[in-house]
């Protein structure tokens, strides 16, 4: 070719401009779109936040264990913009560990205290841990209360204890 374009080749080029400036806007819109979407998610986190702070409660699980509700991480900020669940509930794409990982819950300081003592993992662990020591020492208690009785049974009078059927001492 002699440099110049023939009336076919402009319009070619001309259509492809076009397409790609319809593909531009596209995504232009798409990515307003989702900087809106992060805004708003923020916007709910950081309200999320200040009220479970006025209420004295804790967000605990999660990637960011340690962190109380008022500090910003940047696993919340990520989870923002990943979204953790689908409208149909968790993500089913997800392994059990990054589930584990997004597993949170709310309660209060003082729960968020003993959660924290018993370790690491998952939170369903740390809480079927807690379940397990509370059944060990309710165990523990009846076995002691079972040998009291037997030892000193003129100390002791039988009296239902609420939730065990088991009697307890009073001395």
């Amino acid at each position: 070719m002699n440099g110049k374009l023939t009336f076919f080749q402009y319009f070619e080029i001309r259509r492809e401009l076009r397409e790609k400036n319809r593909e531009y806007e596209l995504l232009r819109r798409g990515h307003a779109e989702a900087r809106r979407a992060v805004e708003l998610l923020q916007a709910q986190l950081d309200e999320q936040a200040r009220l479970l702070a006025e209420r004295g409660m804790v967000l605990v699980g999660g990637a960011d264990e340690d962190e109380e509700v008022g500090g910003e991480s940047d696993a919340k900020k990520k989870a923002a913009v990943n979204g953790p669940t689908t409208t149909n509930g968790p993500s089913s794409s997800l392994s059990s560990e990054e589930q584990d990982a997004r597993t949170r819950a709310i309660v209060s300081a003082e729960t968020a205290a003993i959660l924290s003592g018993l370790g690491s993992g998952p939170l369903d662990v740390r809480i079927k841990r807690l379940a397990d020591e509370r059944d060990d020492l309710q165990v523990r208690r009846r076995r002691k209360t079972c040998h009291v009785r037997k030892e000193c049974p003129l100390l002791c009078e039988p009296r239902p204890y609420p939730g065990d059927g088991v009697c307890g001492a009073t001395f």
